[in-house]
């Protein structure tokens, strides 16, 4: 049977060629669906399988007209045992020849619906079966099936399927899993001897055989799928109407031919020509890509560090993406910088500058301006002179002193904490005028 289909489906081919050419639709698609499998019979003992999401189909149909075709097809499922069952696995291969029935055109759907129609396939053809437990054995048998499947049109090449097919397998040898089905009655005879008594003894058991029919091992397939259709006119045969005979349809038709036209023209204003995502019509940069949020433009990019403004923390300042887009401080910028916060002086038990230390102040500032979102710590220190009472809370007012000049010197304050630290690490020698001067200080340490 298998040897003799792809034979008969090219002689089929060959001699409907020429008549789906000059037909005024087309005849020709290909089917494909996946879904599930459910064998209801036909079982060995402590085997079972429920539904298994492994069958897969695949057709070539021909429509002699817009109600009756031909189709060939093969069929995949593979069964594998539930919780209940033991551990089995069988392959399932089917080839077939069927008849097509459109029944949405046998019924005239088309007077309320041209998207939604219904096919009913039947025919016959070869199985074959795989036994993963036992490899040894091979089985085959002939088919018989009956299908329904309901249709959604998409498109005049495309539908998308529904599909519930009964198949019977006749004269299968094994059981779905494997298993030999036995087909004779159990019979035993002997002698016996009870007490000392002998006596001939016959034992015949029912035919187990009888819970297995010979005829009857269905299985049922239900799966999902997509039809695409072939040719080169507007329309395949599960949809067309006789424009002659169907003025309402025709107008409908014409509708529907506006209505393309309208989502060609629609498609047409939204092609992407810089394929960025933006359509053309609200394209402000059409050549050239860009995000939607920008009108399909580039962002702009002031300081041309690569990070765009509107994720540039300093863009006016060029300065490395890993940094926002802002200059990266290094250890000479913090020693410049602590060279001149060491250098501002403090008037004794005060938190005041001394006029010479404006000069430095400004330093500072500028160089914080250099490096826009970095965050510093201003600490303040005091010498030994005095307790902690009074030296903490006066180290604390000269970081803070510092911190408000810096501030109003246009430093973002959310840049900016200060801290005293009293007489805590001291730099110099607290028994001399100088060391004392030196540890009157503040320091500044970069946070990030």
């Amino acid at each position: 049977m298998k040897k003799l289909l792809l034979p008969l489906l090219t002689l089929f081919i060959a001699n409907n060629s020429v008549t789906a050419q000059t037909s005024e639709f087309n005849k020709w698609s290909v089917e494909l669906n996946g879904g599930a499998n459910k064998a209801l019979h036909n079982w060995g003992e402590g085997y079972s399988a429920p539904y298994n999401f492994l069958h897969a189909d695949a057709g070539v149909r021909f429509m002699i007209n817009s109600k009756f075709g031909l189709k060939a097809s093969f069929g995949y499922d593979n069964l594998k045992n539930g919780d209940s069952s033991k551990s089995f696995k069988t392959d399932i291969y089917r080839y077939n020849l069927e008849g097509v029935i459109n029944v949405g055109r046998v019924l005239s759907f088309e007077e309320w619906t041209n998207t939604i129609g219904i096919l009913l396939h039947a025919g016959a053809g070869y199985t074959t079966f795989n036994f993963g437990n036992f490899p040894d054995r091979n089985d085959d048998a002939v088919n018989i099936m009956v299908g329904l499947t309901p249709q959604i049109r998409l498109s005049n090449r495309i539908a998308l399927t529904l599909d519930v097919t009964a198949i019977n397998n006749f004269k299968q040898k094994y059981t779905w899993d494997g298993s030999v089905r036995p087909n004779d009655d159990l019979k035993a005879s002997g002698t016996v001897e009870v007490d000392g008594e002998k006596g001939s003894v016959n034992i015949s058991v029912p035919d187990p055989s009888k819970k297995f029919l010979k005829h009857l091992n269905p299985i049922l397939n239900t799966s999902v799928g997509v039809t695409f259709y072939l040719g080169n006119k507007p329309t395949h045969a599960d949809w067309y109407v006789n424009k002659k005979d169907n003025t309402e349809i025709v107008e409908m038709q014409n509708e529907l031919e506006e209505i393309q036209n309208k989502y060609n023209a629609l498609e047409e204003k939204l092609r992407d020509s810089d394929n960025d995502g933006t359509p053309d019509y609200l394209d402000n940069c059409i050549s050239v890509p860009g995000p939607i949020e920008n009108r399909g433009c580039p962002w702009p990019d002031r300081d041309n560090d690569g990070t765009p403004d509107h994720l540039d923390e300093c863009p006016d300042v060029a300065g490395p993406k890993s940094n926002h887009g802002c200059p990266q401080m290094e250890k000479k910028d913090i020693d410049v910088l602590n060279g001149y916060a060491k250098t501002i002086l403090f008037n004794t038990n005060q938190s005041t500058f001394q006029t010479q230390s404006y000069i430095v102040l400004d330093g500072i500032v500028k160089k914080m301006k250099e490096f826009p979102n970095s965050k510093f710590n201003i600490n303040g220190y005091t010498d030994s002179t005095g307790n902690s009472s009074i030296n903490l809370p006066l180290s604390d007012a000269r970081a803070n002193a510092v911190r408000d000049y810096l501030i109003k010197n246009g430093i973002k304050s959310d840049r900016l904490t200060a801290k005293g630290f009293g007489s805590a690490d001291p730099i110099d020698s607290n028994k001399t005028v100088a060391g004392r001067a030196n540890n009157r200080r503040t320091e500044i340490v970069l946070i990030k």
